[in-house]
């Protein structure tokens, strides 16, 4: 996961990222939460939300955390599908 406000750049680490912020917006999706919800249960705002899953903005480890925890989606299991998503 990135935690800083900056394009990484290291392509392994944008590619992570990338994977992340999607699996993020599906799980949200899925579970049919808007984006307020997301980030009430989070203590977020909702554009940051919308940032993160669009690769806008890399959250810090506590954000990141966070909007997992609001999602009820493992962030281990988060960062292993965004490894194994890089193909």
């Amino acid at each position: 996961m990135c935690f800083d406000a900056a394009m990484p750049e290291n392509a392994y680490v944008r590619q992570i990222c990338e994977n992340v912020a999607r699996l993020l917006r599906k799980e949200r999706e899925r579970k049919r939460l808007s984006l307020a919800a997301v980030g009430k249960r989070a203590g977020l705002s909702a554009r940051m939300i919308w940032y993160v899953e669009r690769g806008q903005r890399y959250p810090s480890m506590n954000s990141f955390l966070r909007i997992a925890s609001a999602l009820e989606f493992d962030p281990v299991k988060i960062l292993t599908r965004a490894e194994k998503l890089r193909g």
